[in-house]
């Protein structure tokens, strides 16, 4: 199995904290949480990760 470290990760809540320029890309335009991302990351070993905070509308 692969060992990766996301050096780039973003989470958002857009109920929370609306973010709309995710609104043009079908794939970001959902809540992304860290639960979300493990599944994302299952074919791999997930080392660690960097969040990266985002900025809302709000």
């Amino acid at each position: 199995m692969q060992k990766i470290f996301d050096a780039h990760l973003y989470l958002w809540n857009l109920q929370e904290f609306p973010i709309s320029w995710v609104n043009s890309y079908k794939e970001l335009n959902q809540n992304f949480d860290f639960n979300k991302a493990r599944k994302e990351y299952k074919d791999f070993k997930l080392l660690g990760a960097m969040y990266v905070e985002t900025n809302s509308d709000n």
